[in-house]
């Protein structure tokens, strides 16, 4: 019995071999296994270990995803912010996107890391295929590998499918900057202030309003304001409007009370309107002069264009007619601030803010499938490291294992490029079958090492189809 499974016989003492090709190959052919630097290998301790490792990216993902919702939450209930809010929030929702993109590529890494000995235990492959299954964390490995192996289906549709998950997952990380929008604000309901200079309308002696043209005075014209016993009975104004069916039809009277109310958070009392300016705002709309056979016609036409304008009363009820004299009211105040003269002082200086709207139909869903998609690479990892071996990803540690395979090259191929090597090695008639990554067994010691040759075993040789626990040289 060979107590050297899988393991070509050497060359006895009268140079006698089953098998040599060339004095090199015959030089690093096993001869017995030692016990230098053997470790345990055991499925289970390595399925933790890389389970555990794995899991810190998956928290970190979950940790980003929540971080994410956070300051979705946060700015939503902030309302109207300013430009300077909406920068920060930008800035935050920038870096925890990229730190989201660049984990999540990671996670495709280190799962390819994982991936790629089980491809190589489970099948043969030749010298170029196994260079860039070594190199798939790479994706334009991957792609000249779907390339180099387009004959055979299974890798070739194991490497699109690996692509386009990953494109997919990368545009879904992009796609969380679409599910959400600033909406500006259009109204005083949008507003958020600042302390700085502001202006108002100087009412001071020897300034003019610019909203009074009428003969009388309409704060003088009536002492009965509205019937309110407070404060606000001086600022109002009752308005009567006319309306001339003709034709011998009776006229309609309208009587609606026209309240100017105080100006709301003011800072300086010079930002209020006074009660003699209120009252005459509540009149505007009738003080346009009085028309007589005495006035000069373009009096008259004056005086008639409420019956040629947007402020007629004909075809309206009462209501319309109200809106009518309040809106000509508060336009007559517009018109005195952009008219008047101007005073400057500190005050809140009012801006229109823009409001986060979060799209959560499409926001949730999308995060949630982030956290799942990158759960499911954690799992697939788990899976993958339950079969075979999975040597450490150092340099070093991989040549070790390549070093049987490029000594057939002897002292040359220092300059050759990966392609070239892997071309090189498949011409050796003992490598055109390709080569499996996985355990030798020397039965008499009960220790394995792990080699890529062309006689090793697929894990599917090994009891329960996977590498067996074990010491390991």
């Amino acid at each position: 019995m060979n107590p050297y499974e899988g393991i070509p016989q050497a060359a006895d003492e009268t140079g006698d071999a089953s098998s040599s090709d060339s004095e090199s190959q015959s030089d690093h052919k096993v001869q017995s296994f030692s016990q230098d630097n053997a470790v345990e290998y055991s499925r289970r301790d390595q399925v933790h270990r890389i389970a555990k490792r794995r899991t810190w990216g998956l928290l970190f993902t979950i940790l980003l995803v929540s971080l994410t919702f956070a300051i979705l939450i946060i700015w939503k209930q902030k309302g109207y912010v300013p430009n300077s809010s909406k920068t920060l929030f930008n800035f935050l929702s920038t870096v925890l996107s990229l730190a989201l993109g660049i984990n999540f590529s990671e996670a495709f890494k280190g799962l390819a890391k994982i991936m790629r000995w089980k491809f190589l235990a489970t099948e043969r492959h030749t010298a170029r295929e196994l260079d860039l299954i070594l190199g798939s964390d790479n994706f334009l490995d991957v792609a000249a590998l779907g390339k180099e192996s387009r004959s055979k289906h299974r890798i070739l549709s194991i490497c699109v499918s690996w692509i386009l998950l990953f494109l997919c997952a990368t545009a879904a990380v992009s796609l969380v900057s679409l599910t959400y929008d600033f909406d500006s604000g259009s109204d005083y309901h949008n507003i958020y202030v600042t302390p700085d200079n502001v202006q108002a309308p100087d009412l001071s002696s020897g300034a003019t309003t610019y909203i009074y043209r009428g003969f009388r005075e309409p704060q003088n014209a009536s002492k009965q304001f509205c019937g309110q016993k407070d404060s606000r009975s001086q600022r109002c104004m009752w308005m009567w409007a006319h309306q001339n069916l003709g034709k011998g039809a009776s006229s309609i009277f309208y009587r609606c009370p026209i309240t100017i109310s105080n100006v709301s958070n003011t800072v300086d009392k010079r930002q209020q309107v006074p009660d003699d300016v209120a009252l005459l705002a509540a009149a505007s709309i009738g003080v346009n002069g009085l028309v007589d056979a005495n006035v000069t016609e373009n009096h008259r036409i004056k005086a008639d264009k409420y019956y040629r304008s947007p402020w007629e009363i004909h075809y309206h009820d009462a209501g319309d007619v109200g809106a009518n004299m309040a809106e000509f009211a508060i336009g007559s105040i517009s018109h005195m601030a952009s008219r008047n003269p101007h005073v400057s002082f500190r005050g809140n200086l009012t801006h229109l803010g823009q409001r986060l709207d979060p799209h959560w139909e499409s926001a949730i869903p999308l995060l949630l499938v982030i956290i799942a998609a990158h759960f499911a690479l954690f799992t697939a990892a788990v899976f993958a490291s339950k079969s075979v071996v999975i040597t450490d990803d150092s340099p070093l540690a991989i040549a070790r294992l390549l070093r049987p395979l490029v000594d057939v090259l002897g002292d040359s191929g220092t300059t050759m490029s990966g392609k070239e090597i892997g071309k090189k090695i498949g011409e050796k008639e003992e490598f055109k079958q390709g080569v499996v990554y996985g355990p030798r067994k020397d039965t008499s010691l009960e220790i394995y090492r792990l080699d890529i040759g062309k006689d090793t075993r697929t894990a599917d040789g090994w009891p329960g189809g996977r590498h067996p626990d074990g010491t390991y040289q």
